[in-house]
C-alpha cells in the first residue's frame, strides 16, 4: 500500500500535465467525508471532484514530483514565511475585529480604519525618539 504522500504526489502528476490556460475561478466545495475510512487517503472520494494543481507544487517539474515519490526524504518545497511579525500582527487585528463587530462590511471598515489610524501615529524606532526636548 502506498503512503499518503505518494498517493497525493501521484494524483498531482496528471493534474500538472493538463492545460493550465483555463483561467477560471475555482470555487471551493467542502468534500463529503467518509467516516468509515481505514486510511486518511480514503477519507475523501477523490474521483468525484475536479482536482486542480496545488499552488505550492506549481513550480515543480513532473520529474521532481516523481523523485519525491521515489525518495521522500529529499522533499524540498519553497519555504513561505507564515509566522512573521506582520502575520502575527494581522492575526491579532482580525481576532480583535471578530470580537468587536459583525458583518463583512463592518469588519472591513474596522480593519481599514485601524490600519489608517496606525499610519497616522508617530513611529518611534529608537530610544532617542522618545526623549522630549524640554528647552
Amino acid at each position: 500500500m502506498k503512503s499518503g504522500s505518494e498517493v497525493c504526489i501521484l494524483q498531482e502528476l496528471p493534474i500538472s500535465e493538463t492545460d493550465t490556460a483555463d483561467y477560471q475561478i475555482r470555487y471551493f466545495k467542502v468534500p463529503n467525508i467518509n467516516f468509515n475510512a481505514t486510511d486518511f487517503v480514503e477519507l475523501i472520494a477523490w474521483q468525484l471532484y475536479k482536482l486542480t494543481e496545488l499552488p505550492l507544487l506549481a513550480n515543480l517539474s513532473d520529474e521532481d514530483l516523481s523523485n519525491m515519490v521515489q525518495n521522500p526524504t529529499i522533499m524540498e518545497i519553497a519555504k513561505y514565511p507564515c509566522h512573521t511579525q506582520a502575520v502575527e500582527r494581522s492575526m491579532k487585528l482580525v481576532t480583535e475585529v471578530s470580537m468587536a463587530v459583525c458583518g463583512e462590511t463592518s469588519k472591513d471598515g474596522f480593519i481599514r480604519t485601524k490600519i489608517y489610524s496606525r499610519q497616522q501615529k508617530p513611529n518611534f524606532n529608537t530610544k532617542r525618539d522618545y526623549i522630549l526636548d524640554t528647552n
